[in-house]
Order: C-alpha cells, then structure tokens, then sequence
C-alpha cells in the first residue's frame, strides 16, 4: 500500500500536500 501511494505522488503531483502528509506519516510508521 505504501509503494502504491508512493506510486500515485509520481503520477499526481497535482495533490503534493496531501501526499506530503502521507510521506510523513510513511516516515514515522517505518
């Protein structure tokens, strides 16, 4: 699920905060 997010930030950097937060969170749980 985290590789498929990250997936979707390269392919819809049109929301980049909204991944941003994930990206943090992504951080934290590994």
């Amino acid at each position: 699920m985290m590789v498929y997010k990250h997936s979707i930030t390269t392919i819809t950097p049109a929301k980049p905060i909204l991944f941003q937060r994930d990206d943090e969170m992504v951080e934290s749980a590994e």
